[in-house]
């Protein structure tokens, strides 16, 4: 457990276990099934693992495939096939050797008409207990929902932008521990369009709109990449954003399609999620 002088708990340790991840591509071979369940940032890194679960929610058995990318062997990914029974519920696999951190596509093989998706829910959980404040009776283990979103709904809206709102200001700034950790990827897609690369541009706004600093960055066809403390990284520093600002997004060009997950590790507060964009249901 890691605690600030006030005894709170501190997130950066996020920061410093991902950062490893800034610079690899992940890579994975395409898919083309029916439609998937994209889970973005999935696997495990330092102290950070992802756990999930699904439901059949219609009353015949389905077929069902989990692929994780990226792979150790490319272009062959590591695939988990098996069969879900009418109404059942089961566990995701997110270990498989060769696979550390990445997406998870969860795909319906051979769907029958008018059957629908299995709902998917999965979240990361730090390993390491923490302490809120100064009671050890709120030691607890600090975890975050991640957005799941089908595959379908991504290509239909061929997003070209993200804006995250009520992003933190440098930690010094509001005299408590924040870190926001950006998780980006280049979807794989099963529309029959080749796939590309993504290039991007990244720029972080303070709450009057002003710009306070910008990077781009290219994400290969597949690619996950993590960006550790992006207020810092885009010049969040006093004075320049003393209040939570916006960070948005940019397809600079091509159809490549894009996903992000910005997560707000808050030493008083968990973490908070964000899409940086309302998709509709």
């Amino acid at each position: 457990m890691q605690t600030n002088r006030d005894g709170r708990c501190r997130r950066v340790s996020w920061t410093l276990v991902f950062m490893a991840a800034l610079q690899i591509g992940l890579f994975g071979a395409a898919i083309a099934l029916a439609d998937s369940v994209v889970i973005l940032g999935a696997g495990q890194i330092g102290n950070w693992i992802t756990s999930g679960s699904m439901t059949n929610p219609n009353s015949s058995p389905i077929d069902m495939r989990v692929t994780l990318v990226p792979c150790s062997a490319i272009p062959t990914c590591t695939l988990h096939d098996f069969s879900f029974p009418a109404l059942g519920s089961a566990v995701l696999p997110f270990s498989s050797a060769g696979f550390q951190f990445g997406t998870a596509y969860v795909a319906q093989l051979n769907p029958s008409p008018g059957q629908r998706l299995p709902v998917v829910q999965a979240s990361l959980t730090d390993q390491l207990f923490c302490q809120f404040g100064n009671d050890p009776a709120t030691e607890r283990h600090q975890s975050a929902e991640i957005p799941v979103v089908p595959l379908s709904k991504l290509i239909a809206a061929d997003l070209s932008s993200l804006n995250f709102p009520n992003v933190p200001p440098y930690p010094e700034a509001a005299d408590v521990t924040l870190v926001s950790n950006l998780v980006l990827g280049n979807i794989q897609r099963d529309d029959g369009v080749t796939g590309e690369d993504l290039p991007l541009l990244l720029e972080l706004f303070d709450p009057l709109g002003h710009l306070v600093g910008s990077t781009s960055l290219t994400l290969s066809y597949g690619e996950t990449r993590f960006v550790g403390d992006v207020s810092s990284l885009l010049g969040g520093r006093p004075p320049a954003l003393s209040f939570p600002g916006q960070l948005r997004v940019t397809r600079l060009s091509g159809k490549a399609l894009m996903w992000g997950v910005l997560y707000t590790l808050d030493s008083n507060f968990g973490v908070a999620v964000s899409t940086g964009v309302n998709l509709s249901p």
